[in-house]
């Protein structure tokens, strides 16, 4: 508890957990400056307390309250999971930004509320960069007039919608928050591509059609496109969002360092350039799809290309992965692993009959993971030899790779060729 004016409190590196009578930090004093820097708040509060994490309560603050790289999880109280700032006669100034938060609730019964943030009081504020998993932009609110509103860019979150505008930032216009929900972008290539700044961030999508101009460009940053969570709305056009392309670039996607998550939007491209990637990984890059269909037409066409390991590479769900187009010499999967790679392939339907084969796979050290699990490849390759996978660099074990995937009939070829010279020899 803070009660004392004029205090000056740095609060870092600390774990509060599993308090029920209070929450984590009370400030409780008219003049405060208050920072907290890297300390994690989980488990904290009870249906009768306002805050589980930090509650400002002064009817008259006007301090500094400052929140860095702190992780807020799993908190619950009646107005709000994390952080609580009561009404003020004061002018205080808070600052939230780059902080953690997962599964915060709030349950009041009346009033306003908020699982994250919520804040009552006139104050000065900069409220942004946040991570949020699992959750959406209602869960950070501010008082506004009479009305309590959303806190927009409380997260890294930009929409993108129809109707939107590809705004470049404005000094002069500060009022105009580029990307918010009232000011949405229109394409998710100027979303990604045109950012004002490095960093992380959520697109939000509105389940319409979404056309490329030009490819996606992740450098080190982590970028994760899904669907606005709300069951309705008036700008839905389909049941998930589609990201489509047709024009003539040879890859859609290129990842360096960074992460590329699709949860739950389907993608259809069609390129007359060959050879076609649709994911070039250029570094030690990530790239994740769940719930979801891919289709690509194009001639010697690859789901996946690198040129040094991956870091990361999953396919969840997706069904169906549909190439078509002539790609005799090409394999659909063609990428390097070693001993911080992750492969997975899991609950998918996979149809490249035209490919030479669907994987081939250069493990220089044992990965953290590597499996097609429930895979359905419904057609064979062309390849007399390695119709399904060519796996080499080092030993691995068949039966722990492929788990429960099924091959039509192979009577005349195996689906997975040993290399010449590894200590597994002959066929499976």
């Amino acid at each position: 508890i803070i009660d004392t004016d004029n205090s000056v409190s740095s609060i870092s590196l600390n774990t509060f957990t599993g308090l029920v009578n209070g929450p984590g930090i009370t400030i409780d004093s008219t003049l405060f400056t208050v920072t907290l820097n890297s300390n994690i708040f989980r488990d904290n509060g009870q249906s009768i307390l306002q805050a589980g994490g930090v509650r400002i309560t002064k009817a008259d603050a006007r301090g500094s309250f400052t929140a860095l790289y702190n992780t807020f999880i799993n908190n619950t109280a009646t107005r709000a999971g994390a952080i609580f700032a009561d009404i003020s006669s004061g002018s205080p100034n808070y600052v939230i930004q780059y902080n953690l938060f997962i599964n915060n609730t709030a349950n009041s019964a009346d009033g306003s509320k908020a699982n994250d943030i919520l804040i009552l009081s006139n104050c000065t504020y900069r409220i942004s960069d946040n991570v949020q998993i699992d959750g959406d932009s209602s869960d950070a609110l501010i008082q506004s007039g009479d009305d309590v509103i959303e806190i927009a860019n409380a997260y890294s979150v930009i929409h993108v919608r129809a109707g939107g505008e590809n705004l470049q930032f404005n000094s002069d216009r500060t009022d105009v928050l580029i990307g918010s929900f009232g000011n949405p972008l229109k394409t998710i290539d100027y979303a990604v591509n045109q950012r004002d700044k490095a960093g992380s961030i959520d697109l939000i999508l509105y389940r319409q059609n979404y056309a490329l101009q030009y490819p996606l460009w992740i450098y080190d940053d982590d970028i994760t496109i899904k669907d606005e969570l709300f069951c309705s709305s008036p700008y839905y056009t389909t049941d998930k969002s589609v990201i489509s392309a047709s024009y003539g670039s040879s890859h859609a996607f290129s990842i360096r360092g960074g992460s590329f998550v699709l949860n739950a939007v389907n993608i259809d491209i069609t390129s007359t350039v060959s050879p076609f990637v649709l994911i070039f990984i250029t570094g030690q890059g990530s790239f994740e799809v769940k719930d979801a269909s891919i289709t690509v037409a194009a001639t010697n066409s690859k789901l996946i290309d690198s040129n040094q390991f991956i870091k990361s590479f999953k396919l969840k769900n997706i069904n169906p992965v549909t190439f078509t187009g002539s790609s005799l010499s090409s394999s659909l999967i063609s990428t390097i692993l070693n001993d911080v790679s992750t492969f997975d392939i899991t609950d998918t339907t996979i149809d490249a009959r035209n490919n030479q084969r669907y994987a081939s796979l250069r493990i220089d050290d044992t990965p953290v993971n590597l499996i097609f699990k429930n895979v359905k490849f419904s057609s064979l390759g062309t390849n007399t030899d390695s119709k399904i996978a060519q796996i080499y660099g080092i030993e691995i074990n068949p039966i722990k790779i492929f788990d429960h995937s099924t091959i039509p009939d192979t009577t005349s070829y195996h689906p997975l060729l040993q290399i010449t010279n590894e200590r597994f020899s002959g066929e499976y």
